[in-house]
């Protein structure tokens, strides 16, 4: 199974970027103006925040995928899979 890591973060003031690593293979990277960042991450916000939660967070992978994700930020946090690192 493929195993990927998606981050996303501000790279300078003016754009935002995510990048996906699969275990096998190349880092791909998406760039998007900053002007669109906060209705990307609003809308990544609102179906990360509608997924099952591991109880407690980060404990285990519930969904049998073998994959993890995290959102922190100052006023909220969510884990997800026992292979979050980083």
């Amino acid at each position: 199974m493929e195993k990927k890591l998606i981050q996303i973060s501000t790279r300078d003031g003016d754009s935002l970027q995510v990048y996906i690593t699969r275990q096998f293979g190349d880092e791909e990277t998406k760039t998007v103006e900053a002007a669109d960042k906060d209705a990307l991450i609003g809308e990544l916000y609102g179906i990360v925040k509608e997924i099952p939660m591991a109880s407690p967070p980060g404990s285990e992978d519930i969904y049998g995928l073998d994959t993890g994700i995290a959102r922190m930020s100052e006023d909220w946090q969510w884990t997800n899979g026992d292979n979050i690192s980083g």
